[in-house]
């Protein structure tokens, strides 16, 4: 299934040739100042800033870190 907001990100890579993370940096990320906002927060300096996944366990009440994820799920956050 493909939801209307990936035929959107086609559409635009397509039509502008780049890629759409080139397509936001130039034209909302950077022209709203947003220097630190990125589909790929990846960097060094950007990694130590990212909040650790966490889930709501119901039976505890409580929300933990996500310390185990399925192989395809997993985003380079380490």
């Amino acid at each position: 299934m493909c939801l209307g907001y990936r035929w959107l990100g086609l559409l635009v890579q397509a039509v502008t040739n780049t890629s759409l993370e080139e397509y936001c940096q130039a034209n909302i990320f950077g022209p709203l100042g947003m220097t630190n906002s990125s589909f790929f927060p990846f960097s060094d300096e950007q990694r130590s800033r990212l909040m650790p996944l966490r889930w709501f366990n119901v039976d505890s009440g409580e929300y933990e870190e996500l310390t185990t994820q399925h192989p395809g799920l997993t985003l380079p956050r380490r």
